[in-house]
């Protein structure tokens, strides 16, 4: 997992994924909730990121976050997936 830099106001929760081994014992939650706190740390405004409609439980934990439905910043976005963002604020 990690975060992208967009402009001085917004980054991208990139890649963040968990084995199935570690699902269900809070790993994701920890992961979300650092990559949060360090963007804060960092002085930006919202965390935005895209996941795929195939992923209701990634879905139900940025919804538990925060993160809401937002139109697509890319040009072209990728089939299949949605975008999401959270104020920081």
């Amino acid at each position: 997992m990690a975060t992208y830099r967009m402009d001085n106001h917004y980054c991208e929760m990139k890649s963040m994924f968990v084995s199935s081994d570690h699902r269900r014992k809070g790993v994701a939650v920890a992961l979300c909730g650092a990559v949060i706190s360090l963007a804060r740390s960092q002085g930006y405004l919202k965390v935005r990121l895209t996941t795929g409609v195939r992923q209701p439980e990634a879905r139900k934990l940025y919804q538990q976050f925060g993160f809401e439905p937002v139109k697509p910043w890319d040009d072209n976005p990728p089939e299949g997936y949605d975008y999401f963002e959270v104020m920081l604020s």
